[in-house]
């Protein structure tokens, strides 16, 4: 038995184009690969120099404030706030962080510095 022309055309199927916008958690995957695979690697020219100075950072401080953007649009979304063991702990190291600034007779703050390091 030999499948004609008309058989063909019955058993093939349209093909269906699924485009569909991503969701959160893959539009912030897909701006953190962008950041680590092309805007990390393009190199500015400049007149060199240290922090924002350099141009290259501002690439970085872009991406990162879009990622914190999209995480807090998220959060906002889901109204909810997950608390993991994760998240106390860095809480609790910033607390860490912050306790050489805590004692009374501290003339200058900026001398507490090198006492968190």
């Amino acid at each position: 038995m030999s499948l004609g022309s008309q058989d063909l055309a019955s058993i093939q199927r349209p093909v269906k184009i699924f485009l569909a916008l991503p969701t959160s958690e893959q539009l912030f995957q897909l701006i953190l690969a962008m950041y680590f695979l092309v805007c990390a690697h393009y190199t500015f020219p400049n007149f060199g120099g240290y922090g924002l100075t350099l141009p290259a950072n501002y690439v970085a401080w872009i991406m990162m404030s879009i990622l914190i953007g999209l995480g807090l649009w998220q959060w906002a979304r889901a109204r909810t706030l997950m608390v993991t063991p994760q998240l106390i702990f860095f809480w609790l190291g910033g607390v860490v962080l912050t306790l050489p600034l805590l004692p009374p007779g501290i003339e200058d703050l900026s001398l507490a510095g090198p006492r968190r390091l």
